[in-house]
């Protein structure tokens, strides 16, 4: 868990009010790593907590690039599996947030999609992910154009940093139920709060398996 500033930055360019928002990461984060005989544990999707301006995201994380390639591997070897758990599960958003380097292992994380259960299978994931490296380029030059417009944060050598690599795509994939600021669960006792959360992290579990 890490309260403190953090140099990764999350990017609104949609927002309510029409100006991009950007925040610090760092509020709150929590991990629950997942198993695999044939990588380390930071490789594969993991279960991640993160707070964020919408409310609380408890979500099957890919993150890194090895962790993306995994959750797309697995998806196309097994898609109607894949789909048949998404369904069981009734409420999974999928997310996408392009990653932009700004120092070294440090991010702008620009949110892409944010699709409502019910409106995308593994199917739309793969060809999401498919579409944005077909277009890369494109992405990335238009995304670091951007953060240099609107960051008055960042500084001369992050510009250059970003400019001189994020030579792939970095694409992180979240499927995400999330406990938004309207839910009925902030109503309720602490106690029954961390029991509603012990249940969601249950039923997880499934997803997380399927990607082992």
């Amino acid at each position: 868990m890490n309260s403190n500033y953090s140099p990764d930055v999350f990017c609104f360019p949609e927002a309510a009010d029409s100006i991009p928002r950007f925040v610090h990461g760092g509020d709150w984060w929590a991990y629950s790593f997942g198993h695999s005989e044939e990588m380390p544990k930071n490789d594969v999707p993991n279960i991640s907590i993160c707070a964020q301006s919408w409310g609380l995201d408890f979500a099957i994380n890919a993150e890194l690039q090895t962790s993306q390639n995994v959750m797309k591997r697995r998806i196309a070897r097994s898609c109607p599996e894949f789909d048949e758990l998404l369904k069981s599960h009734h409420s999974l958003q999928l997310q996408t947030w392009l990653k932009i380097e700004h120092q070294p292992r440090f991010y702008h994380w620009i949110l892409l999609n944010k699709l409502p259960h019910g409106s995308w299978n593994g199917q739309t994931l793969l060809d999401l992910y498919a579409g944005a490296e077909a277009r890369y380029q494109e992405l990335r030059d238009r995304w670091i154009r951007w953060i240099e417009t609107h960051q008055v944060e960042l500084n001369p050598g992050q510009s250059r940093h970003m400019n001189r690599t994020n030579r792939s795509l970095n694409l992180a994939l979240r499927l995400v139920h999330s406990f938004e600021e309207n839910d009925e669960i902030w109503k309720h006792l602490y106690m029954q709060q961390q029991e509603r959360f012990g249940v969601e992290y249950g039923r997880m579990k499934p997803l997380i398996d399927f990607f082992q």
